[in-house]
């Protein structure tokens, strides 16, 4: 069972998976979940092709925030996106959700010779009394009744007030309900990543809980076959930033059960200049017991550059932006997460 990350897919996703090592690659499965229609289908597909390839499988989805939105549109684009996909031999798994209409449902049916890698069933929102229903109409509208899909049991955002044990009971009760032998993969993903940091203490290192983490952890003692997921550094949500937001330089790195936020502070004379990351990344390699090393990941090599070098501005210089640092934290997290939950399965079997 693989780890299943839910990427947006912007620039900062899109170089954070291209720059994984290919034994970090073969411990995950992404989900690319769209979280704009803006991009053709044909330069979607060709940036799929370079940022991941066509040697591996990949689920490839709508965020839930662009249902309510473009419903109508959904269907036509995905049809579209298949076509591209089949002709660059792309390894698609489409995701079909709930919040599917039956336009997208007839696509998918129709299309069904060209899904050889399977299908992913994400269910948001589903309770133990419907699932059964929810799971049965969906796989009949699509026509894959004779298909062993798999299901992602999509919790989106919890609430980290709630604990782990009260997640994971519901969770076993959603998999109790459901009849097991109909798929292929079951799989747990959330996001507790805060929509915003803006309580965070400036210049400072906080320590703030993978509560999805700790609630598989609860999951896994109880049920073994089900794989793990979540939403990276970030929370699900796809805000713009206006102009006038107020920017604060900020790493987010992943280590045990925590993500350990590693901020900055505000400087409204200069509120766009990003060499406090400098300071910031000497701040993470000092902290033995949290930075993992250069040689860890892309992005950790990354950090490591930007703490032995100095400079102000932008012009030759290795700080990076917002975009470049969604690359950084993105690859570390994508790395450390696949190995943590390689590991951690690995153990469980043997015990």
């Amino acid at each position: 069972m693989k780890y299943v990350p839910i990427l947006k897919w912007k620039q900062g996703e899109q170089f954070a998976l291209m720059n994984l090592s290919e034994d970090v690659k073969s411990k995950l499965t992404p989900l690319i979940s769209l979280v704009n229609l803006s991009t053709s289908p044909d330069e979607l597909t060709a940036q799929i092709n370079r940022f991941w390839g066509n040697n591996e499988p990949f689920y490839l989805g709508f965020s839930p925030n662009l249902y309510s939105k473009f419903s109508s549109l959904i269907a036509p684009y995905f049809a579209k996106i298949i076509n591209h996909a089949i002709s660059l031999d792309l390894k698609i798994i489409p995701v079909i959700s709930n919040l599917n209409d039956n336009a997208f449902y007839r696509i998918i049916a129709a299309q069904k010779h060209n899904f050889s890698h399977g299908y992913l069933l994400r269910l948001l929102n589903v309770d133990t009394e419907s699932i059964n229903q929810v799971t049965n109409y969906i796989m009949n509208s699509c026509n894959i009744s004779d298909s062993k899909p798999s299901i992602l049991l999509d919790f989106y955002m919890v609430d980290a007030k709630i604990s782990p044990i009260s997640y994971s009971d519901i969770i076993c009760s959603l998999y109790k309900k459901l009849r097991i032998d109909q798929f292929d993969k079951i799989i747990f993903a959330a996001s507790s990543f805060p929509v915003t940091l803006s309580g965070l203490e400036n210049n400072s290192i906080t320590r703030l809980s993978r509560h999805e983490w700790l609630i598989y952890k609860n999951i896994r003692s109880k049920i073994k076959d089900i794989a793990f997921g979540d939403y990276c550094v970030d929370d699900p949500l796809d805000l713009n930033l206006s102009q006038g937001a107020t920017i604060i330089p900020t790493i987010r790195y992943t280590k045990d059960d925590y993500w350990y936020i590693i901020r900055g502070k505000h400087d409204p004379t200069r509120p766009r200049d990003f060499s406090q990351y400098h300071k910031l990344c000497r701040a993470l390699i000092k902290r033995k017991d949290i930075y993992c090393g250069e040689e860890f990941s892309w992005g950790d090599e990354k950090i490591n550059e930007c703490a032995n070098k100095t400079c102000s501005g932008s012009k030759g210089c290795n700080h990076g932006n917002l975009p470049e640092w969604v690359k950084r934290n993105t690859n570390h997290h994508l790395t450390y997460v696949a190995n943590q939950y390689y590991n951690y399965i690995s153990s469980s079997k043997s015990t």
